[in-house]
């Protein structure tokens, strides 16, 4: 976990990342948003990061009891939570296990979109990053903008991808794991849906879907530019500043 004590007026954040990321990546964006929030955490899920595998394995349970755990250490107050791709599927998990804990919701290109073993097994497919040609398209189906060091952050995401946590959540992941329509339309806090319309990672059928089932009232924020990560853009790896701008409009609107 990564912490910011903030000095905006604005309540405390809580991010979630996604499969094979870490909680470092919102670095950036928390120093970013350090004036305008009053605190910001950036947790790794089980088996990511600096966070151990559950002994339990990398199932859907130990997510879920790491969520609740830490709905019950940080949220001491209301709190926005951002949740990227599979950190989205957990966030609206989150949402409805304390509701009352939660000011609002942002989704950027989050997962979970209920369909078959089939086609999920289409879109896991962009993990298999063995050969480096594969890490390189993976890079390239996640960037709006390939940075200059693209071929290092190919590097990377081999050395985070074959991990064997990560490899056992990648062998385990189902459709049990995903969202029913009900789920999605059924969630309390107030929802923003942020898409790059550039992501290879998620394709348009899984934001179609997110825009059929969310509550009447969401928020929906398309970027033609951006890719599934929308905060690494840009050559310099920093697309934080732009990034930034939709979350403090929709949260200011509340």
């Amino acid at each position: 976990m990564i912490e910011l004590p903030g000095k905006g007026p604005l309540p405390p954040v809580l991010f979630i990342h996604g499969l094979a990321a870490k909680c470092i990546d919102f670095d950036r964006v928390m120093m970013r948003l350090a004036s305008n929030c009053q605190g910001l955490r950036a947790i790794d899920l089980p088996g990511h990061g600096w966070s151990d595998t559950p002994k339990d394995g990398m199932s859907q349970g130990p997510f879920l009891e790491m969520l609740t755990h830490a709905s019950d250490t940080f949220f001491d107050r209301p709190h926005h939570v951002v949740g990227s791709s599979l950190g989205g599927l957990m966030g609206v998990r989150l949402a409805h296990h304390c509701p009352e804990k939660i000011l609002s919701l942002s989704l950027i290109a989050p997962a979970g979109t209920m369909c078959t073993q089939e086609e999920l097994d289409t879109i896991l497919t962009n993990f298999n990053v063995e050969r480096f040609s594969a890490a390189l398209n993976f890079v390239d189906a996640c960037m709006g903008e390939n940075p200059p060091i693209r071929r290092l952050m190919a590097l990377a995401m081999q050395t985070r991808i074959t991990r064997p946590s990560v490899q056992s959540l990648l062998a385990h992941f189902s459709p049990e794991w995903l969202l029913e329509p009900e789920e999605i339309s059924s969630i309390t806090p107030p929802v923003l849906l942020y898409w790059g319309l550039k992501d290879g990672i998620l394709t348009p059928p899984s934001l179609h879907y997110y825009r059929a089932h969310l509550p009447k009232g969401s928020h929906i924020y398309t970027c033609p530019s951006e890719g599934h990560a929308p905060w690494l853009d840009g050559p310099m790896m920093d697309g934080s500043r732009t990034f930034i701008q939709p979350l403090i409009e929709f949260w200011r609107a509340l």
